[in-house]
């Protein structure tokens, strides 16, 4: 039986059907997990979106709650003074013009007072009966269920709080809250179009919902979620609404109120994106099959011609004739797609290679930066908590100076000192690097000559290196350089002391010449010398090359780490060039700059702060041991001084001393407000800008900023006195 056959266009339609399969197949698949994808984006969203909620309403039931507590707890309510509590309730209640009212009542529900009527009004009976009995029963706060005010008709809900005199529970004390104003909080998280949230109390009661609340707002929430409620605290479950609407909901319950937050999305919206994707699968795919089709048809054409000519040529052949094949054949076709493919495959392998190459190198620099940020955090944080008993240790020792006679006591005090001022400089050094790495300096170029910024720094330097019989040598520069001079500054005094700490005898030269539109700055010295092997580490935190016994005299390591990231920061490349037992050249490339007018900076001596007669400092920390460190040094040179840990209490003791204090003495964290928030209120108390110093043990910028947003003198912990009394000084001097 002949095998039936089918003509090469045939063939390749059924190659075009074969291969638009798998395509389909994988688009179809791709698409799937892209709406997957998206479905997950829209759950994690809800779950975000619903704990943002639960949170809003927490913090707003805690308000409610620590209003209710201070009226409870007032010595007036403890002493039955319903009058005093009542004029207390109506203060309270206008700085919360969101809360209905205020109201008293007694065991048997009588109302005794109520913020929306004068005092001694006779008044109807609570409708919050069950509420009061459990209060009294419990001596816990309590939330009631939604009801109709007795005065003002309308719907609220209520929380309430026993009022506990001679250990006895004498009264229930409720603030009454509006319905609309839980619906109020629901609206204000904005919520996507169509998205359902609510809130419900323990007895399953619906206290408030974002849309349609006048159907809901009153009545049990359904039994499906009332079920759930019962064993979870939080969770996301597929249950329908009170309207039949079905909903994918995330739910939280919050203690101590045991209310639970609901946000829910419905099906429609959740299904949308998968919905969508299968369509555009189903169409998009028979567009794109039509369009294979109508390409193979076309290109069969073409192939069955080449196929017809080769038959042409193989049944001439097969008669005898000179075969007369046209350039295109089916096997050098075959052959040309087998080579393509070969060296397709040769180069995806070598894609593949260079590809993972690329990953694990990718890989091992995000590894590497993640643990450099790491070691940056981890110094910044030590740094802060070392820095307050520290700045405690610092003030003490300069109070104890004054209690001290003996020459042996002064030698050890004396000795106490140095080791502060060096444990100081470590500190201060670790900020330097930390701030670095954290990205927060942010240099600010300016166009200067370099002789105005090298003159004071050679000054400073010199009676340091006579000290050690060394001759420092500086030759004239008067060169323009584009530059940050304060931090340009800091890498040229870093090079000279440790050039002036590791030379012995012989020269210290500092020389500047212009190469190549940059001034090159050059610091060398006769000293010790580097290895060569040491070269690449220099720059490393704590390596030195010649101090293996870590003697604190000899500097801690980190002066040329803060170069090198000074110099990457700037982009001014730092050479070295050393020789063993020889000295070391050190060269900063600083670009050149327009010719400016610049007078040198003469250096600015500043005195003791002398004693002061009837000024008045307020100082406020909320660490003991530094506020007392403070407090004793102020009063040392003649300051009356008020201490108070928060902004709350600086004003209430102002509000009692009736002074206006002449400087302000703040740390930057402080419970509920920051530094930066007591100083604006205590300058907002007494309307005027008062001399403020703003402490802190940061390293981040926020404390920068907010300090020059609003004219503070910022000063890193730990301070000296000497360095607190010149800024005092300067802060007090007239303008």
């Amino acid at each position: 039986m002949p095998t039936a056959t089918l003509g090469i266009r045939a063939w390749l339609l059924i190659l075009s059907l074969l291969t638009s399969i798998p395509l389909f197949a994988f688009a179809g698949y791709a698409t799937y997990r892209l709406a997957q994808a998206e479905q997950n984006a829209i759950l994690t969203n809800l779950v975000q979106r619903n704990d943002a909620t639960a949170e809003s309403v927490q913090q707003h039931f805690q308000s409610w709650s620590t209003l209710l507590m201070t009226l409870a707890n007032s010595e007036v309510a403890m002493n039955g003074d319903l009058r005093s509590l009542y004029d207390h309730a109506i203060r309270m209640k206008e700085l919360y013009p969101d809360i209905a009212s205020i109201s008293l009542n007694d065991r048997l529900g009588n109302l005794l007072f109520s913020t929306l009527s004068p005092f001694g009004t006779v008044l109807p009976k609570s409708h919050q009966p069950e509420m009061i009995g459990r209060i009294f029963k419990t001596r816990q706060s309590q939330l009631s269920d939604v009801f109709t005010g007795a005065i003002s008709k309308s719907l609220n809900m209520a929380i309430g709080v026993p009022v506990i005199a001679s250990n006895e529970v004498a009264y229930s004390l409720h603030l009454n809250v509006p319905i609309r104003v839980l619906n109020a909080v629901l609206d204000a998280e904005n919520l996507p179009l169509g998205w359902y949230a609510a809130i419900v109390n323990r007895e399953g009661t619906v206290l408030a919902r974002n849309r349609a609340p006048e159907e809901v707002v009153g009545r049990k929430a359904t039994t499906e979620f009332l079920k759930v409620l019962e064993h979870t605290q939080r969770g996301v479950v597929d249950l329908p609404s009170s309207d039949g609407t079905r909903l994918t909901r995330a739910f939280v319950k919050m203690p101590p109120w045991d209310v639970t937050v609901m946000v829910g999305v419905p099906k429609d919206i959740y299904w949308a994106p998968l919905r969508q994707s299968l369509v555009l699968v189903g169409a998009g795919g028979l567009v794109f099959v039509a369009i294979g089709l109508t390409l193979a048809v076309w290109f069969s054409e073409r192939l069955a011609r080449a196929v017809s000519d080769a038959s042409v040529a193989a049944t001439a052949l097969g008669r005898g004739e000179p075969p007369s094949p046209r350039p295109t054949r089916v096997r050098e076709i075959n052959e040309l797609g087998r080579a393509l493919l070969d060296t397709h495959d040769l180069l995806r392998r070598h894609d593949a290679d260079r590809e993972a190459e690329r990953r694990a190198a990718l890989d091992a620099r995000a590894e590497a930066e993640h643990a450099n940020l790491s070691k940056s955090r981890f110094l910044a944080a030590a740094s802060h908590d070392l820095r307050q008993p520290l700045q405690s240790l610092m003030l003490f020792a300069n109070v104890l100076r004054s209690h001290v006679s003996s020459s042996q006591a002064v030698n050890s005090l004396m000795h106490l000192e140095r080791g502060l001022d060096a444990l100081k400089d470590l500190l201060d050094s670790l900020l330097d690097v930390s701030r670095l790495d954290a990205g927060v300096v942010n240099p600010t170029l300016e166009d200067f000559d370099v002789s105005t910024m090298l003159g004071p720094i050679l000054t400073a330097y010199e009676g340091v290196a006579r000290s050690k019989s060394l001759i420092l040598e500086a030759s004239p520069c008067s060169a323009t350089v584009r530059s940050d001079r304060t931090l340009l500054a800091r890498m040229v005094r870093n090079l000279l002391e440790n050039a002036v700490r590791y030379t012995e005898a012989g020269t210290i030269r500092v020389t500047c010449r212009v190469e190549n539109e940059h001034v090159r700055i050059a610091i060398g010295d006769t000293g010790i010398g580097i290895p060569a092997d040491h070269l690449a580490r220099i720059w490393e935190e704590f390596h030195q090359v010649a101090n293996q016994e870590r003697d604190r005299n000899q500097g801690f390591g980190l002066g040329l780490a803060i170069v090198r990231r000074l110099s990457a920061l700037l982009d001014h490349p730092v050479d070295v060039q050393s020789t063993l037992g020889k000295g070391s050249v050190f060269t900063i490339s600083v670009p050149l700059g327009i010719a400016v007018s610049d007078q040198a900076q003469e250096p600015v001596s500043v005195a003791p702060l002398q004693e002061v007669q009837d000024r008045f400092a307020v100082v406020v920390d909320d660490d003991a041991m530094v506020l007392l460190g403070l407090t004793t040094l102020l009063k040392g040179w003649g300051y009356h001084v008020l201490t108070a840990t928060s902004a709350d209490q600086a004003l209430e003791r102002l509000e009692e001393s009736g002074r206006r204090p002449d400087i302000i003495l703040s740390d930057y964290r402080l419970p509920q407000n920051t530094g930066v928030e007591t100083i604006l209120k205590i300058r907002e108390r007494f309307h005027t800008r008062i001399p403020s110093i703003l402490l802190t043990g940061e390293t981040g910028s926020e404390a920068e900023q907010n300090a020059v947003r609003h004219d503070l003198h910022l000063v890193h912990k730990p301070v000296t006195p000497r360095q607190l009394a010149a800024i005092i000084q300067k802060l007090a001097a007239p303008d």
